[in-house]
């Protein structure tokens, strides 16, 4: 019954309680109505009653359907681990090579999950437990998950995959296979030949072609998801191996050093727009957006590409220029959680046109497509605090999906201090 109760209020404020509150006070009224007044007939009462309960629940529906919960959602994605290493650096890689060939959302509604959202909780060591994912991917859900197990042997790995079906934990398909690290592209087709009846393959076409793996730059890549770039840029600067001085390694560079200038752009004060000494932080953020310009000027796609460049503008407070690459990045993806988050520090005027009339709208928007965003989470949480009284809808709603994400991962130390904040504003004792 509770469930039930959940469901249909989803996201509207007061909930489906408060819808039934209202058509019971109305049916008290016009049943007053009725017996008091001689002009107000059965037939007046039954056709009132009838068009209150209709344009009630149209309202109701209206909102509902607006701001849609999170169990409308669906999602799917691909989570590969390597069997005879704690390392799973080859488990990862197989995962984003699969990544690459899969669209990145069906509809409004059905979207790609990407295993690196997973690093936005904390803490991000607790995502490399598989028994953790499993939890995770039951809880959100993720309603279709690609899962394999990969060994590797010599220059080949033979790989058991099967597509599930959550939150049941269904198989649907599986399938077993061995092939070489030198020729990715044939175990690309092969997961894109077996499993395009479950998951939203593109066109071959549109695939990349694939660099031969290498562990270091797995792990530059997973550094850079945990947020740890100074690692990242160690990683990749002590890397010998050929491989990862290809065209892969030479864009990551660039990737980090915006990050890291973003970083020490926060350091020192705002940039004097008369001086015509530019400082270091700035130098080494427009080299970075030079080398990514010009990857995009030889017709190089990759959302990753025009989000940096944008964050890149950010920094300098050139908004103007950050909202071409945002714009372009949304339109091909809107379920992009780092293209919806830049997207958030333009003025509300430039993100309207997307259907997002304030800034708080679209970090519920992040949290709605990525319920583990715990930095927005929390960030969405105070916002709503510090603009709605404690006894209200919105904070209340905020401690529904805190308490939800603790579900997910109830590791987070930040996110239980939130929520007793929020349960102390509320003067409740589970404070």
């Amino acid at each position: 019954m509770k469930e039930l109760i959940s469901y249909l209020s989803g996201n509207v404020p007061g909930g489906v309680l408060l819808y039934l509150l209202v058509i019971l006070l109305t049916f008290f009224i016009l049943f007053f109505m009725y017996r008091v007044n001689e002009l107000f007939t059965g037939k007046h009462f039954r056709r009132w009653m009838l068009a209150s309960l209709l344009i009630f629940t149209a309202i109701y529906a209206g909102i509902w359907l607006k701001n849609p919960p999170h169990f409308l959602y669906k999602r799917y994605s691909v989570a590969i681990f390597q069997s005879n290493t704690a390392g799973n650096w080859l488990g990862e890689y197989l995962t984003e090579v699969v990544n690459t060939g899969i669209k990145p959302f069906q509809s409004k509604k059905e979207y790609f999950f990407p295993h690196r959202w997973l690093y936005r909780m904390t803490p991000v060591d607790s995502v490399e437990s598989k028994k953790f994912r499993e939890r995770v991917y039951q809880e959100m859900p993720t309603h279709r998950i690609l899962k394999g197990r990969v060994q590797k042997t010599g220059h080949k790995f033979s790989i058991k995959l099967g597509c599930y079906e959550y939150p049941g934990g269904k198989l649907l398909h599986n399938v077993e296979g061995e092939f070489s690290l030198n020729d990715l592209e044939n175990f690309r087709q092969w997961t894109r030949d077996h499993f395009r009846t479950f998951l939203p393959f593109r066109e071959k076409a549109g695939f990349e072609p694939l660099p031969l793996p290498d562990s270091n730059l797995v792990r530059v890549r997973r550094n850079f998801y945990q947020r740890r770039y100074k690692q990242a840029l160690d990683l990749l600067n002590a890397s010998t191996q050929p491989p990862s001085r290809g065209a892969e390694s030479d864009r990551w560079y660039p990737y980090i050093q915006i990050r890291i200038s973003g970083e020490q752009r926060l350091k020192h004060p705002p940039v004097n727009p008369y001086s015509k000494i530019a400082p270091e932080w700035q130098k080494n953020l427009q080299r970075a957006r030079a080398v990514l310009l010009k990857y995009l000027r030889e017709g190089y796609r990759d959302e990753l590409t025009n989000v940096l460049v944008a964050e890149s503008y950010l920094w300098e407070e050139n908004f103007s220029s950050a909202e071409v690459f945002l714009k372009k990045a949304y339109i091909e993806n809107p379920f992009d959680v780092d293209v919806l988050l830049n997207l958030s520090f333009l003025h509300p005027s430039r993100f309207q046109e997307f259907g997002f009339k304030k800034v708080g709208d679209l970090y519920q928007q992040i949290i709605t497509i990525c319920p583990v965003e715990e930095a927005v989470l929390l960030k969405w949480s105070q916002y709503l605090l510090d603009n709605n009284p404690a006894y209200t809808s919105p904070p209340d709603y905020a401690r529904k999906t805190l308490e939800r994400y603790l579900r997910i991962n109830p590791y987070s130390v930040k996110g239980w201090l939130m929520l007793g904040q929020v349960y102390s504003l509320q003067r409740s004792r589970k404070a």
